[in-house]
């Protein structure tokens, strides 16, 4: 792999030093700056059982019960860490955070290898590049303690790895290269297994390339991967991991609360569906409305983003109708354009799966989308044709992208606000609550690793047991048999979110509400108006 075009930049590359030395800078912040701006309570779910794991309590959240919700790449990388720093809960947050900003700086400088080797003009490479480099989503994914950065840098080198086979480097070395990359690109990220199909069956209809080729590409590829999911059917009872099993079962039972029919359905799907595609406009700089509250509003929000669009495609089209017509067969036959649609068609699925079917946009699940779009532009931007365009269409993008830019970075800092007070609620139970204390929570991440007491996860996405309790609505027989002594969390889990699952009427009924002081509670945010309590079982 030739980085030639970086000695030809060393200014721009000492820029970009700086900017990654400022996130690593942000790695590095207390605890409470990292839990108000980045860290979301599901990292903590990687960091407890990988804190278990190198103590020998097996994939465990809580010490007891097993689960399989998690991607093994990153938890395995977790789980080196809380090795060599096994009395330490801060030091090792700091070093995965440090990690997760070095691959998102190695995905950077591919995702630079790429579009230089598109676009010639320097000062477009750059404007892309600090597009992709400076994109404040990018790094509030980065830094918040998932396995998004590893699965990010995996799937661009796929991309490159892809491209470099389609330009001519087919040896069935490369394509070992690209099964072995694929492979870990599943482990890091199971549903990024979207991307490995479409260039499997890329490859299948293309029938250029010899079966050795492909054999080296799919068995690399299913060899790497498949053990995970033979441990999770043979362990576990469903290749799938358990914690997208039971997000999706709550996203669905909080739906059908109500009796909904098939047209009902579909429409909730079609809204998440066009909700998650309006969200991921927001990664890249593009803010819109989108509620059902007011589906007008929402139609001129998105009609302000793609009016432009489609009003340029038929200008071009009508006064310039052969010059674009060639401009568009050039464009479709480049093999960049190809492994591009190949990787949004796999995109377009996420989309589906996530938005559609699932219900549960997280942003991090749609991180592979500002990387596409700078692709997709210097495609666009790299035709002779565009030249006279150029330099206008990157002036214009780089005003608006500043400025959308500013305004969600001064919003990034205080993102989660309202962990704090999980946070704060864990400290007193580590100084309040004995130490044999036995607690359940929903919410359980931050609570179960701060507060040194044993915290059953309740949602099930870190905990089997609890998944199949929730599965068969008997959450409350759970509590009992596992003798817990109190709930921890917010009220309206009870009373609303969980309702359904625990398998009893009246869950207030069932417990007597402990009050704790109101620093628990330090700004105005709350969870749907409900705040963090705890409620002992009667």
């Amino acid at each position: 792999m030739s980085f030639s075009f970086l000695k030809e930049n060393k200014v721009f590359l000492a820029i970009l030093f700086l900017i990654f030395s400022t996130y690593l800078w942000l790695a590095w912040q207390p605890i409470e700056k990292l839990l108000s701006g980045f860290l979301v309570d599901d990292a903590f779910y990687y960091f407890k059982s990988a804190a278990n794991l190198a103590n020998r309590l097996g994939p465990t959240f809580d010490g007891e019960h097993l689960t399989n919700g998690y991607h093994p790449l990153w938890m395995g990388i977790n789980a080196v860490i809380y090795y060599l720093f096994p009395n330490n809960k801060i030091l090792p947050i700091h070093l995965i955070l440090t990690l997760a900003v070095l691959f998102f700086a190695g995905g950077t400088l591919l995702c630079w290898k790429i579009i230089s080797q598109l676009v010639q003009d320097r000062t477009m490479q750059i404007l892309l590049l600090l597009a992709y480099a400076l994109n404040p989503w990018n790094i509030s994914n980065i830094l918040n303690g998932l396995e998004t950065s590893l699965a990010l840098f995996l799937l661009i080198l796929l991309f490159w790895l892809f491209l470099r086979i389609l330009n001519g480097k087919d040896r069935i070395t490369d394509f070992l290269l690209l099964g072995m990359v694929g492979g870990l690109t599943v482990l890091a990220r199971l549903d990024y297994g979207l991307f490995l199909a479409a260039i499997l069956i890329f490859f299948l209809f293309k029938k250029k390339y010899s079966w050795p080729s492909l054999l080296a590409f799919s068995l690399t590829a299913f060899l790497l991967a498949v053990p995970w999911f033979l441990y999770n059917y043979f362990y576990f009872g469903s290749l799938i991991p358990a914690s997208g099993l039971a997000y999706t079962l709550i996203n669905h039972r909080l739906w059908f609360y109500k009796d909904r029919n098939l047209t009902q359905i579909l429409l909730w799907s079609l809204y998440n569906f066009i909700g998650t595609i309006t969200f991921t406009l927001k990664t890249i700089g593009l803010p819109n409305f989108y509620s059902a509250s007011n589906l007008w509003k929402s139609f001129w929000s998105l009609g302000v983003i793609f009016f432009p669009i489609i009003a340029g495609i038929i200008y071009f089209y009508t006064v310039k109708r052969d010059q674009f017509k060639e401009y568009l067969r050039k464009l479709m036959a480049s093999n960049e354009w190809i492994v591009f649609i190949i990787f949004f068609i796999a995109y377009f699925g996420l989309i589906v799966v996530h938005g559609a079917i699932r219900w549960s946009s997280r942003e991090w699940y749609f991180a592979s989308f500002p990387f596409l779009v700078v692709i997709f532009l210097a495609l666009l931007l790299s035709r002779s044709s565009m030249e006279i365009y150029c330099k206008r269409i990157l002036l214009a993008l780089a005003l608006l992208l500043g400025i959308s830019f500013g305004i969600s970075w001064a919003g990034i800092f205080t993102q989660y606000n309202g962990q704090l007070e999980a946070y704060n609620a864990a400290l007193w139970a580590r100084d309040n609550l004995p130490a044999n204390v036995r607690i359940a929570a929903f919410n359980s991440g931050v609570l179960g690793y701060f507060s040194e007491r044993f915290i059953m996860n309740s949602d099930g996405l870190i905990n089997n047991s609890a998944f199949e309790a929730l599965k068969e609505n008997r959450l409350w027989e759970l509590f009992k048999k596992e003798r817990i002594d109190y709930l921890m969390d917010y009220e309206i889990t009870l009373t609303y979110r969980f309702k359904s699952f625990l398998g009893i009427e009246n869950p207030m009924a069932e417990v007597n509400r402990i009050n704790i002081p109101i620093v628990l509670a330090p700004s105005s945010e709350s969870y749907a108006g409900s705040h963090i309590g705890i409620f002992q079982l009667k």
